[in-house]
């Protein structure tokens, strides 16, 4: 439950039915607080272990099924489920080096691929 005092604990209606949390309490009952909400997209980029599951109920074009952390299945078409694998592979590659390296400035071909995530994930929230 989001705590009263949180930003969001007035919003009747979420943007995406996955929230991140900075804090969680016990007072009356257990709360998260410092709740944003969080879209799908964001989660595949950067959420946990990804794995490829199986489609329990197929929709037209969503033939394929990214589950990420074990426990939040994203379902899309077989095209877009290898995209994004490969995107987040990419990110994965990128974070590691800076990690490894932070002063090693990153590469053209880096810089445009967060620019499009960005974008991405900018008009995903804005949908």
């Amino acid at each position: 439950m989001i705590h009263p005092s949180s930003v969001n604990a007035k919003n009747s209606k979420m943007d995406s039915p996955y929230m991140v949390f900075h804090e969680l309490v016990r007072t009356t009952k257990v709360f998260i607080r410092d709740t944003t909400p969080v879209p799908p997209l964001a989660l595949v980029l950067f959420g946990g272990a990804l794995q490829v599951g199986d489609v329990d109920f197929p929709m037209p074009g969503a033939d394929a099924v990214i589950v990420v952390d074990d426990w939040i299945k994203c379902q899309m078409s077989a095209p877009a489920q290898r995209l994004l694998l490969e995107v987040r592979a990419a990110l994965d590659g990128i974070l590691k080096r800076k990690i490894k390296r932070p002063e090693v400035p990153l590469t053209a071909a880096a810089c445009k691929l967060l620019d499009a995530v960005v974008h991405l994930i900018s008009e995903d929230v804005n949908t």
